[in-house]
């Protein structure tokens, strides 16, 4: 069965994840500028050192040393695929790298390695939705919450690993239930090389990889071609981030992790193994509850996600995925309870649990169109789950998705300040076509159509928006007073990121 022809849905995602550009060079966002500098350096250089870079376009963290260079820590699919971006721009720059700014390289990075790949998922868990579904309006709904409400958006509009990462792994499952479903051996290998690419772009996807090769074993009816098909087509990916392994530091298993420049960071990850030991009930709540970061707290729709499991659990045809995403979801949230809490840096929502967000989409659909059956009520908060979600992450990403560690209730003392003085960053009209501020109306006339269309249409009569609306407004108020208190670290931190608009691109570099 196909979708509702609601063909203005993904067009719309589309302008929302390509028109804003949050871009902050005073900030030198880390986890996009070691990546940025690796994938210049690769083209430019003809290395993976990022030495050269440093000289051209200032400092930068998460770096490591080795031998006397420097290197990126983080896995480096992103920014192979990074270089392959620039050697495009460059060339049409006329092999000048000096006409490539910093800025635009990190827009086309951003919209071609990230915001593509997630709309491409958001078409493909559409489809998925509506055949676990059968309700048109409840997947759309869920596409749109998933879209703008999530991690998703966050780590969709920028260059980092987390929703690269996610799209392979999701990707990965929607092959495998694929090959499950239709007996065939093309899903499951291109399943396993999404698999294994997912650990070349993130090394934290070996969590989700693993589960991933088991479950092609236990669930596909020729389990032994099939998860030969699916090991073998995983290899390429891994055996590669071996070799950078030994090319950069020296031995295969050797990660830029134990070479970190950086005493704070490598006193983390030298916690335990890789920066994870036993599980603590700080890190399991916080993730998921903490008003400065939880996961339910920037996305409460995905509650909707295990309440979806159980429901699954009841259809004997769904339930090898079921236990499947069970299984996800409880590695994951073992996974973020065991991790060093401190660790997260500027990031809006527990950045490493962006794979189990769109691994929640599916069974949250479920949630979703189950609630229509049961009337207003349970339709009216779940809709009303939708709305907090695309506000609150929404309005973060847009204004300044880089919530510095003091704030502990980053949407009510840092985003809300902001966008109520006019603070707003560039947008793609600004930046290729220098128009004004007055451009971001068309961003929040865009985003003010996805949330009317599910305040209005998904909830049909007048008891369920009332009850969504109260919903809405319940959530900002608790999370309104919740974490937060003042203090003069918050508001030193606030003016800096005030001035952080105002501060010039050095797009030039040090030539």
């Amino acid at each position: 069965m196909r979708p509702d022809a609601r063909r203005w849905l993904l067009p719309l995602l589309a302008f929302l994840y390509l028109f804003p550009f949050p871009y902050f060079p005073a900030i030198r966002s880390p986890n996009e500028g070691c990546r940025l500098y690796e994938a210049r350096a690769i083209v430019d250089d003809g290395t993976f050192a990022v030495d050269r870079q440093l000289e051209r376009y200032g400092p930068m963290g998460d770096l490591s040393i080795f031998r006397g260079h420097y290197y990126s820590t983080k896995a480096p699919g992103i920014s192979l695929a990074g270089a392959g971006v620039y050697a495009v721009l460059k060339a049409f720059a006329g092999q000048r790298p000096e006409r490539v700014s910093n800025g635009v390289l990190l827009y086309f990075l951003r919209a071609l390695l990230c915001s593509v790949p997630t709309l491409l998922l958001a078409w493909a868990l559409r489809r998925r939705l509506w055949a676990w579904t059968g309700d048109g309006l409840a997947a759309d709904a869920i596409v749109l919450a998933y879209g703008l409400g999530s991690l998703a958006y966050t780590y969709g509009i920028l260059y980092f690993s987390h929703q690269a990462c996610a799209v392979l792994l999701c990707g990965s499952f929607l092959l495998v239930e694929r090959a499950r479903e239709e007996d065939r051996l093309a899903p499951a290998a291109w399943a396993g090389l999404c698999a294994g690419a997912a650990v070349l772009v993130e090394y934290t996807a070996a969590l989700a990889a693993l589960p991933l090769g088991l479950y092609a074993l236990f669930a596909l009816r020729r389990r032994i071609q099939g998860t030969l098909a699916f090991g073998l087509a995983s290899l390429p990916p891994q055996l590669g981030l071996l070799l950078y392994h030994k090319v950069c530091f020296g031995g295969f298993f050797d990660n830029g992790y134990k070479h970190n420049v950086n005493p704070l960071y490598q006193s983390w990850h030298e916690r335990g193994f890789m920066g994870m030991s036993l599980p603590t009930l700080h890190g399991l709540v916080g993730s998921f509850l903490d008003p400065a970061r939880g996961l339910f707290v920037f996305s409460p729709f995905l509650v909707l996600g295990p309440i979806g499991l159980f429901l699954l659990d009841r259809r004997p045809e769904r339930r090898a995925p079921t236990r499947l995403l069970w299984t996800m979801l409880g590695l994951y949230a073992l996974f973020t309870a065991s991790m060093v809490y401190e660790s997260w840096g500027w990031t809006v929502g527990p950045r490493h649990l962006t794979p189990l967000a769109a691994l929640l989409v599916l069974p949250a659909g479920v949630a979703l169109a189950e609630a229509r059956k049961r009337g207003p009520r349970a339709l009216g908060l779940a809709a009303g789950l939708c709305l907090a979600s695309i506000t609150i992450t929404s309005l973060a990403t847009a204004v300044y998705p880089h919530f510095p560690e003091p704030f502990t209730n980053g949407f009510f003392e840092l985003t809300l300040p902001l966008l109520f003085a006019g603070f707003l960053p560039p947008n793609a009209l600004s930046l290729l076509f220098g128009l004004g501020a007055w451009s971001w109306l068309l961003y929040f006339a865009a985003l003010a159509l996805a949330l009317g269309w599910i305040g209005w249409r998904l909830t049909p009569d007048g008891q369920s928006r009332g009850l969504a609306l109260a919903t809405l407004s319940a959530f900002f108020l608790v999370l309104g007073v919740a974490g937060r208190g003042d203090s003069p670290q918050k508001q030193s931190m606030l003016r800096f990121v005030e001035q952080s608009y105002h501060a010039p691109d050095q797009v030039a570099g040090r030539q």
